[in-house]
């Protein structure tokens, strides 16, 4: 059995070569997206999209669709819906967050209100060498 001096000289090797490998991998990525960048966007035109998977060669390349709303403007609309007497839910999907600086930050009385709705689960597990 190893020692725990000795995994971790191995698993700081074994990162410095693993980002090693992903500095050349995108580097090779990016060489190969420039050499076929025109087959690339044409490929896209004739798809009439400029999202999704296109098949360039042995190439498949993917680009996902990113979509962001305004959430000001959402509020007003949500607002307009529920006016005209429509459902806005069948619409809009509303989500609620606490940010958890602030309610740590709230006095005890307003935080235990808001307990009950309220889960904590841990998270992934990390493990960094003191100098990572």
């Amino acid at each position: 059995m190893q020692s725990p001096l000795d995994i971790i000289s191995k698993l700081r090797e074994k990162k410095q070569e693993l980002e090693a490998i992903k500095r050349e991998v995108s580097a090779l990525e990016s060489e190969l997206y420039i050499a076929t960048k025109d087959d690339i966007n044409n490929a896209y035109k004739e798809k009439g999209n400029a999202y999704g998977v296109v098949h360039v060669g042995e190439l498949i390349v993917n680009i996902p669709k990113k979509v962001t709303w305004d959430q000001k403007r959402l509020a007003e609309l949500y607002k307009g819906i529920s006016l005209s007497n429509e459902n806005p839910s069948d619409y809009i999907k509303v989500t609620y967050d606490v940010s958890e600086t602030k309610y740590n930050a709230w006095p005890e009385a307003i935080r235990s209100t808001f307990d009950e709705a309220r889960t904590v689960e841990p998270g992934k597990v990390t493990i960094k060498v003191g100098d990572e």
